[in-house]
């Protein structure tokens, strides 16, 4: 998506819960999402079921987040590992800070 910093960011949170199986953006990032997601798709998005087969399902993008530490947490300071090896880092995706983890979501 072609967002700044400060809009992803900004006074929103995004929530990601493990007790649950949704995941909720931030609302500076929905116009900007759902243009992508329609471009991508054909179908406008939304929160309500569809009907869909397990072709159309797999047919869908998946999501990838990448997610970088706040400034001061814990990231490309510390070296482990080749990240380029290391399955969830961005490793060969983004040379510039490889320890960033991946998160996908799949359709």
């Amino acid at each position: 998506l072609q967002l700044s910093e400060e809009a992803i960011n900004g006074k929103e949170k995004f929530s990601v819960d493990s007790g649950t199986t949704d995941t909720y953006f931030i609302k500076s990032i929905s116009d900007e999402f759902r243009k992508y997601w329609y471009d991508m798709t054909g179908i406008e998005y939304s929160n309500d079921p569809i009907q869909a087969s397990d072709i159309d399902i797999r047919a869908l993008p998946t999501i990838i987040l990448q997610m970088s530490p706040h400034e001061g947490g814990v990231g490309d300071e510390i070296k482990t590992d080749d990240p380029r090896n290391i399955p969830g880092l961005a490793g060969k995706l983004d040379l510039a800070t490889p320890n960033d983890v991946m998160f996908a979501i799949p359709a």
